[in-house]
């Protein structure tokens, strides 16, 4: 519909059960936050704007459907979160060539496939990575160790699999990353011997999911040397030897 509505978005909208701003309107500013709080909203179109300065988007816990954005020129946005929608297609590498300030992406329990881009990881501000439960695959790129600001990451409920059979590649990856507190790999298809853990490498990390994947070998030493480690996943794993004495209270 053309209204030729101009401005911004009013901020307070928590009450509104459905919105429809579409049509060749002439509306600017940002989109607010109060968008992620409508709980009862069915319908959202804002197509055919001018937004330019989105810095957070949550379309969370909807039945959005249809593919993964390709691009976007929201240079500002600094949350994306998406997570629990029905939404299928790749990760596209266009999405994030513009996004350079992005700290908190969600893109949980969908339907994505394929790979992780590795533009992705050129998104340096990122400090959230949250995948799990899509369909995603292939070996995670040595370049997840570029997001230097990483604190938390979930790749979990996913197919991604382990470039060699001697080291855990993704946890090599993920060997510069030293703010991590939280690391979920459950329920993949990695494997390798976990040897890489170290007080001075990871010595943030609380919890560390590593359940229901192919993981070989004796559990390292190291692993109980994480002092700040409160909750560690290894079970339906093909682990050998004897548990480290380093675990014991």
């Amino acid at each position: 519909m053309d209204n030729h509505l101009s401005g911004n978005i009013p901020q307070q909208l928590d009450f509104l059960p459905e919105l429809i701003v579409s049509g060749f309107n002439n509306l600017t500013g940002t989109i607010p936050n109060s968008l992620g709080n409508i709980f009862s909203l069915d319908q959202l179109d804002l197509g055919n704007n001018q937004f330019r300065e989105i810095s957070f988007l949550a379309l969370n816990v909807n039945h959005l459907t249809g593919q993964n954005p390709s691009s976007s020129n929201c240079t500002v946005l600094e949350v994306l979160d998406i997570n629990d929608n029905n939404i299928t297609g790749e990760i596209t590498g266009e999405l994030f060539s513009k996004t350079t300030n992005l700290m908190e992406l969600y893109l949980a329990i969908n339907q994505l496939t394929g790979s992780l881009p590795v533009s992705l990881f050129t998104c340096s501000q990122l400090e959230q990575l949250e995948v799990s439960g899509n369909r995603l695959s292939g070996t995670v790129p040595t370049e997840l160790g570029k997001l230097y600001r990483l604190i938390w990451l979930n790749l979990g409920s996913n197919q991604f699999t382990s470039g060699s059979k001697s080291t855990l590649s993704i946890l090599t990856a993920l060997a510069n990353c030293s703010l991590l507190e939280v690391i979920l790999l459950s329920g993949n298809h990695p494997t390798g011997v976990i040897t890489l853990f170290c007080g001075t490498t990871f010595y943030k990390v609380r919890e560390l999911g590593l359940d229901r994947n192919k993981i070989i070998g004796e559990i390292s030493p190291h692993v109980g040397n994480l002092t700040n480690l409160t909750e560690l996943y290894l079970n339906l794993n093909l682990l050998t030897g004897a548990i480290p004495s380093s675990f014991r209270v």
